[in-house]
């Protein structure tokens, strides 16, 4: 499992990019309930094939893209905080490629509501459940190696 990479990814981008500390949590705190939860993905392919998904509550989200653009929330618009959840997933990807055996990374995706489950993907291979900012944030690395 990679879980604890993850972790420390994570922690590594909330501290540097958003001037934020990151706690981790116990995995049966993991849910992101709210209905304007957003989840961003980046697909893997190559001797490793899979998805590493985020999933921001609603408020976390625009928090982010307030944080990203250094702009007051308000004045984020749904593309701003849709790119900014992205680009979040997308350096997590670009770091966690390092553990991975090789593989390529699609652009980010961001769709609203909860990740795909991990069975669709090959199975879970780590995960992260975090708060920022007093937001949840639940992060899963799901996929397997080519044969």
């Amino acid at each position: 499992m990679l879980d604890d990479e993850i972790a420390t990814i994570f922690e590594d981008i909330a501290e540097t990019m958003l001037g934020v500390s990151l706690e981790v949590l116990k995995d049966d705190e993991r849910a992101v309930t709210d209905d304007a939860a957003l989840t961003a993905s980046i697909v893997l392919s190559g001797d490793f094939e899979g998805v590493l998904s985020a999933t921001f509550s609603g408020p976390l989200a625009r928090a982010v893209a307030s944080l990203l653009l250094q702009q007051p929330a308000p004045e984020s618009s749904l593309s701003d905080v849709r790119d900014a959840v992205g680009e979040i997933v997308n350096i997590a990807a670009g770091n966690l490629k390092g553990v991975l055996p090789p593989c390529q990374l699609s652009l980010p995706s961001v769709r609203p509501g909860a990740p795909r489950r991990a069975s669709e993907r090959g199975g879970r291979m780590g995960h992260g459940c975090f708060r920022v900012l007093g937001e949840p944030l639940w992060v899963e690395l799901a996929g397997s190696r080519r044969a």
